[in-house]
């Protein structure tokens, strides 16, 4: 039928949107890959460490003897932290350790009295030595690592009551003490080294003075809590 012929114009038309179509795809793709190879190829300046750094090394030093250089680094390798020149680290220390051919980065370096444990303080972290005898702290059997609850028998009410409590958990381990660390000239006493928080350190240091206590050691891993009562001799007889 007349009416469903295609006109020999419209057809020519189509053929030519057809191939710049295919031209400009073309072109757009080229283009793309171009500015991929430019981006691959791009790099920033970056200070980098040429061999290890022990933690308290200053950071002069270590730019001085050539262990933090400044070096060409692949703009996608750039870590977001990583230094381009050393203003940031005038007067610091490394606090943490760094490794040959890491990025240089502020966070590692600080104040010369933040080395060692203070490093990873934050906030209201604080650090305690907790003296007892081996039995309290478990010597020998508690690892660098570990979690632990504090489990407290104290005097309560006006009746003092004894009533024991877990009064603090899942504190974490900085030091432990080794076994046969006790000695005579300090009444069999050995130490452990706690991290926690200034309000568990209050918690913790008032049952050192005013009652009996001793370490518990959590899980490894997914430990968890029960939510138990205080025990008195009220609730034992109870058998609760």
């Amino acid at each position: 039928m007349a009416g469903t012929r295609s006109h020999p114009h419209n057809v020519a038309l189509a053929a030519v949107l057809a191939v710049l179509a295919g031209v400009f795809t073309l072109l757009y793709v080229a283009h793309g890959k171009g500015g991929a190879h430019a981006a691959v190829g791009r790099t920033a300046p970056t200070l980098v460490a040429t061999r290890d750094i022990a933690v308290g090394t200053p950071a002069s030093q270590a730019l001085a003897s050539g262990a933090i250089a400044l070096r060409r680094v692949a703009l996608a390798a750039v870590g977001p932290d990583s230094l381009a020149n050393a203003r940031p680290l005038a007067g610091e220390v490394a606090i943490q350790p760094v490794y040959k051919g890491e990025q240089i980065v502020a966070a590692r370096f600080g104040p010369s009295g933040a080395v060692g444990y203070r490093s990873e303080l934050r906030g209201a972290d604080r650090i305690l030595q907790v003296p007892g005898d081996p039995d309290q702290l478990l010597a020998g059997t508690l690892q660098d690592g570990d979690h632990i609850d504090v489990v407290a028998s104290v005097h309560e009410g006006e009746s003092q009551t004894p009533t024991v409590v877990t009064v603090l958990r899942n504190l974490l381990v900085l030091h432990a003490p080794a076994a046969g660390s006790s000695s005579p000239s300090t009444n069999d006493q050995v130490s452990a080294t706690i991290e926690l928080t200034d309000a568990q350190a209050q918690k913790l240091f008032y049952v050192m003075q005013n009652g009996n206590w001793s370490f518990s050691i959590r899980p490894a891993a997914k430990g968890t809590s029960s939510n138990v009562s205080p025990t008195t001799a009220a609730s034992i007889v109870a058998g609760s």
